[in-house]
């Protein structure tokens, strides 16, 4: 590769400033390597939308865009013509207002013509042989595609390239069907192999500067670890753990059969102990919900939480039918009855409070107040149809009652100067936990699980808990409106899973969370939020409960600090963590870690006035350099600072804060941190064709933050900051150069590299516009 400097720009030699400090936000790449030919004039680097990552969509933006331009366009027929147009060569008899209808009108007239433009644009360029360059920045009108917002509507096919012998999953793994002729998928074990698709060979790069690939084989890793696979001849690595013999033998006459490694096994039923090793999964998980379970929460019995709710007048389930979720009775979903239907919510409503206060009228001469975090059991009466049969689980030693939870019953959390990873939606799985875990993460938690969607027994949404062995301090986080849906998913989620804390997200900005009234919306309403965390409290037992909040929901209304107070003693939590940014802010401007430290002095003189031992409390924001990291650390006191966007952009950020050190990782390097994520992928989706679709699609996930990464032996100085961007730039050698592409297509082709080309049938389509600038999805 030519490594002699590229000439700098004009306005780099007409100032003695460095280009990136005439444009603020941009990162410092050395002039050499930055890729001044794809420069236009006046061109911006391409910005970071984190908005986007967490699912906002840029909705109020296009419609202050829309009430801007409504006017714009051509007349339709029948519309006045705008005042706005021409007005000073109309009489002004002909000045008219536009009516809504009008307006509306106009701006379908618009959105019509926009996209007829756009399509004539495509079509276009198709015929000249210009796909890619008609997706990479033109609108179709000739004007620069902004690329801000979230790609809506994405879907995934991951049934694509699934063989036309579809075999039955107990035959696969060599065992019996138990659904016998009633099972409607193939038993014909020899037609199977006969037509199975070939396994999966690597195809890596010779070397960085050569990115021709040389096929080599791939071990299940699964078998690798476990000593057997769960998929069994469905594997696409199954010649690794699948055995030729006489013809005639082997399963049903089929020539072969599986191995199995019972040394394996046996190391690892010594690792974990034998009552550990019964409940781990046939993946080897943790939290594995089945079928049976989640039917049993269907049915909604959640004793504990019926009596707290019960205690403080709040009837079990909102919904007017009794939680049956038959007829038309059901809320809307604003949380409100159906207008049809009001008469009998407040029948309900009406009954569910005089059953309370009768029963808190008969045990005691006082009301139980909401805002304290015990209810006395003498006080309160549960449910004769609801006894309190709880599970003895290996998360918790003791059957939890509804008698006051004292602080030292509670387990301590003693997570000072731990690294501590946030809960992060859609990549923070459990495959890239294990990896973050690999590079020195100490504390991990889930993805945000709904509470009503718990209730619900979504079985997507309990899978959510699965953990591997490898994470030693692992909790779930949980979002919810209310203590209703949040009490009850409290309960059943630490009587099913194994957990170390729960934790509840105040902190969700995204629209679709807060306008539910959950996330950050519950900063609003102390009582509903005090409620919901006395009860959570209590039902988890000795379980600890935890939160994670921002500073408010108006940027210039921070309502943390008034909260604080309440935690520990009040509401019963265990830890804190609080996001230096309001709502409003989202991600756009740096984190007030000043105010993280206000709050920080207020949680520990109330807990010194109280004579208790403060909670821990993490900071949360701009976390991408070990220095920054310790700096904010002493600057505001806290225990430590959770880490979120810069462990998706750098997994291994956790080794360069624990060792202290910038890590010019190498592109070698960071081809086998995705050979890692891979690996663990497929021992957690699955290593038949569907999970290989799986792993591929959050894998391409996962590259959609760590392209943005910029070599340290690039930069002109460091740290660079979290939201500085960069200007189109080569790397080192060829291999790092393409683990920079912002194109979704070099991301497919990074996975291709170990998991085989993708089916004709399969696509991804970037999660955020600013990671893929093309505007149709990538086809394998």
């Amino acid at each position: 590769m030519d490594s002699q400097p590229q000439p700098a720009p004009a306005m780099q030699e007409e100032s003695k400033q460095p280009y990136w400090e005439q444009r603020p936000g941009t990162a410092p790449i050395r002039s050499e390597f930055v890729l001044w030919e794809k420069m236009g004039k006046n061109s911006q680097p391409k910005e970071n939308d984190d908005d986007a990552a967490e699912g906002r969509s840029d909705s109020r933006n296009a419609q202050q865009e829309q009430a801007t331009n409504v006017d714009s366009p051509a007349p339709v027929d029948g519309a006045a013509t705008p005042a706005s147009e021409s007005t000073e060569e109309q009489p002004a008899e002909k000045r008219v207002r536009l009516s809504g209808a009008q307006k509306k009108a106009l701006a379908r007239a618009k959105k019509e013509e926009e996209w007829q433009a756009k399509q004539a644009a495509k079509a276009a360029a198709k015929a000249a042989g210009g796909d890619t360059a008609a997706g990479e920045g033109d609108d179709g009108a000739g004007g620069r595609k902004k690329g801000k917002g979230q790609n809506k509507g994405r879907s995934f096919h991951h049934q694509a390239g699934v063989e036309d012998i579809k075999l039955c999953t107990n035959i696969s793994k060599g065992k019996e069907c138990d659904r016998g002729d009633a099972c409607r998928y193939s038993h014909d074990v020899s037609a199977y192999l006969a037509a199975r698709l070939a396994d999966i060979q690597f195809s890596l790069p010779t070397n960085p500067d050569d990115l021709t690939p040389a096929l080599t084989d791939h071990i299940c890793p699964a078998f690798a670890n476990l000593g057997y696979c769960a998929f069994g001849f469905k594997c696409r690595f199954g010649l690794s753990h699948m055995r030729k013999v006489e013809d005639g033998a082997g399963l049903a006459g089929s020539g072969w059969e599986l191995i199995v490694d019972e040394d394996k096994i046996a190391q690892r039923k010594k690792e974990h102990g034998e009552e550990a090793f019964k409940m781990l999964s046939d993946k080897g998980e943790f939290n594995f919900i089945s079928m049976e379970t989640i039917k049993d929460i269907r049915k909604g019995e959640s004793p504990l939480a019926a009596a707290y709710l019960a205690s403080i007048g709040e009837a079990v389930d909102t919904r007017t039918d009794g939680g049956s979720g038959k007829g038309k009775n059901k809320r809307g979903r604003d949380g409100k009855p159906n207008n049809r239907n009001l008469e009998d919510a407040a029948a309900a409503k009406a009954k569910a409070d005089a059953e309370a206060a009768a029963a808190a009228a008969a045990a005691a001469p006082q009301e139980p107040s909401t805002s304290t975090p015990s209810v006395d059991a003498s006080t309160t009466t549960a449910p004769a149809e609801a006894p309190m049969d709880v599970d003895s689980h290996p998360s918790r030693s003791f059957v939890p009652d509804l008698a006051p939870v004292r602080a030292t019953e509670k387990r301590r959390l003693d997570w000072r100067g731990k690294l501590y990873l946030a809960p992060l939606t859609t990549v923070g799985n459990e495959p890239f936990r294990r990896l973050c875990g690999d590079y020195g993460n100490d504390i991990s938690c889930s993805e945000m699980g709904l509470a009503q969607e718990f209730m619900n027994g979504n079985s997507n949404e309990w899978s959510l808990v699965r953990r591997h062995p490898s994470e030693k301090t692992f909790g779930v986080q949980l979002c919810g409106s209310r203590p209703q849906a949040l009490v009850p998913a409290a309960e059943q989620i630490v009587k099913h899973c194994d957990i170390d804390f729960l934790d509840i997200n105040c902190g969700c900005p995204i629209d679709l969370v807060f306008n539910k009234g959950a996330g950050s919306a519950l900063l609003q309403h102390a009582t509903k939020l005090g409620k919901s965390l006395v009860g959570m409290s209590q039902v988890l037992g000795e379980i600890p409960l935890t939160i994670k909040i921002r500073n408010g929901v108006q940027h210039n209304s921070p309502v943390a600090h008034k909260l604080i107070p309440k935690f520990q003693k009040e509401w019963g939590l265990s830890a804190m963590t609080l996001h230096g940014r309001s709502r409003q802010q989202r991600y756009k401007t740096k984190a007030d870690y000043a105010y993280i430290a206000q709050c920080a002095k207020v949680l520990r003189e109330t807990a010194a006035d109280e004579g208790l031992a403060p909670i821990p409390i993490f900071g949360n924001g701009d976390a991408y350099d070990f220095r920054t990291y310790y700096e904010n650390m002493e600057a505001t006191g806290v225990d430590g600072i959770m880490i979120a966007r810069g462990a998706l952009i750098k997994p291994w950020l956790f080794t360069e804060i624990k060792e202290k050190r910038d890590w010019d990782i190498s592109s070698r390097e960071r081809l086998d941190m995705v050979g890692k994520l891979v690996d663990y992928g497929l021992e957690h989706w699955g290593s038949d064709q569907v999970g290989v679709n799986h792993v591929r699609r959050f894998v391409c996930e996962s590259l959609s933050f760590t392209h943005r990464y910029i070599p340290v032996g690039l930069l002109e100085r460091f740290p660079v900051q979290l939201n500085e961007r960069a200007f189109p730039y080569r790397g080192r050698d060829e291999l790092e150069t393409l683990l920079a592409s912002d194109q979704a297509a070099d991301w497919v082709k990074i996975t291709e590299m170990f998991l085989g080309p993708a089916p004709d049938n399969w696509g991804f389509q970037a999660k955020h516009k600013s990671s893929a600038v093309a505007d149709t999805e990538v086809q394998g």
